[in-house]
């Protein structure tokens, strides 16, 4: 399964990307949603596993740019998994920082959100599941 993984932090990228990649999987990465969309518009994704909170964005805006390039192309969705360090200690004036990411990104169709650190079986069994469901 290709995944595309945008997270701005290098260590933690690159520690899923590896874990990733002993699974079996194509990895490719991006610290930015512009890099980001540079490598889903050469080479799509299965699955886009996305940072919430980006040096430069939040995956919402992210997700919507990715949408739009497969309804271009005629493509179907890949999945997107959202992944983030805030917890739900964090308080806005609506409530839990956390909470929010995750009410967001099920509003937006995202198919799993997981808070950091990520727990990589958990993840592993999401992408084995949604692996099974794809035709070759």
């Amino acid at each position: 399964m290709r995944v595309l993984i945008v997270e701005n932090g290098a260590t933690q990228r690159q520690a899923l990307a590896e874990l990733l990649r002993d699974e079996g999987h194509e990895v490719a990465e991006a610290s930015c949603p512009s890099a980001a969309l540079e490598l889903f518009a050469n080479q799509p994704a299965d699955v886009l596993l996305i940072n919430y909170v980006l040096a430069d964005g939040e995956a919402p805006g992210l997700i919507e740019q990715v949408r739009a390039l497969e309804t271009e192309a005629g493509r179907l969705p890949c999945d997107v998994v959202c992944i983030s360090g805030a917890t739900s200690v964090r308080m806005t004036t609506s409530g839990p920082v956390f909470d929010d990411y995750r009410d967001t990104c099920r509003r937006m169709g995202v198919a799993a959100f997981f808070p950091k650190p990520v727990d990589f079986e958990r993840l592993s069994d999401f992408l084995a599941d949604r692996g099974s469901l794809r035709v070759a």
